[in-house]
């Protein structure tokens, strides 16, 4: 089984954050938030998705 592609995962995410934001402009420090809870979100969502982790 491959191993899962947490950063490809989280890059979805953070697009998908930008694309909900009506915003004309993001300054870097939203940004920096919005990538580490993008990538915090796909270790959640990679981790509980995983088979045999007993949840």
């Amino acid at each position: 089984m491959p191993d899962p592609d947490v950063y490809g995962l989280a890059w979805k995410l953070l697009e998908q954050r930008i694309n909900k934001t009506r915003r004309q402009s993001i300054s870097k420090k939203d940004i920096a938030e919005w990538q580490l809870k993008a990538l915090e979100q796909a270790v959640d969502i990679l981790v509980c998705n995983r088979p045999g982790d007993g949840k």
